[in-house]
């Protein structure tokens, strides 16, 4: 008998570290920005990073609007809740913008809490019809999508987007447009990555 007794003393020990453990483990979004962290510099590039500014009245303070957002920030202190505060009609962003700034899109989002955000659709576009949508050709009434924008990312870099894009898919709720847009993106390109 106290043998047995010694072997759950040893059992209950082993089950407590084990839920010890468990509570010290990162969360899944805690894991993904890590994970986009290690992948993405957050030293601000050289380059512009906004739309040029060519607008004029109510347009003027929408354009100053969007790139309060992220003007002289890195990628990793762009805080979208200011979207709850303001409403930011377009990404006034340029190609290297986006590209930069798209860790901070992907960590915001990926939980999905701010679906909501009509950002939030202007970023699943992007997503979807390719990083350089300005780029987009008409032929006899059909949209070809220029994709070589997406080669300014690392593989590992796209695994990440593709990620991301499983996690809208699936977990998103029934019925949002992003859902198929996600299912669509990762069909078309970020598929390709998971496979690897």
């Amino acid at each position: 008998m106290h043998r047995a007794g010694g072997i759950n003393m040893n059992l209950n020990n082993i089950i407590s570290e084990r839920l010890r453990d468990s509570k010290l483990e990162p969360s899944l979004r805690e894991r993904y920005n890590i994970a986009l962290k290690k992948e993405f510099s957050d030293d601000l590039p050289n380059c512009g990073l906004f739309i040029d500014d060519t607008f004029y009245g109510d347009d003027a303070i929408d354009y100053e609007k969007g790139i309060r957002l992220f003007r002289g920030k890195k990628w990793t202190e762009v805080d979208f809740d200011y979207l709850y505060e303001e409403y930011v009609q377009f990404l006034m962003l340029n190609d290297d913008g986006f590209i930069y700034y798209l860790p901070s899109f992907l960590l915001y989002f990926y939980d999905l809490k701010h679906f909501a955000l009509e950002y939030y659709l202007y970023f699943m576009d992007k997503l979807e019809l390719g990083l350089n949508e300005s780029k987009a050709t008409y032929n006899a009434g059909r949209r070809r999508q220029d994709y070589s924008g997406f080669n300014k990312l690392s593989h590992e870099q796209s695994k990440l987007v593709a990620i991301f894009l499983v996690n809208t898919a699936n977990l998103l709720p029934d019925g949002y447009m992003e859902k198929t847009q996600a299912q669509r993106a990762l069909t078309n390109y970020w598929g390709n990555f998971l496979i690897f």
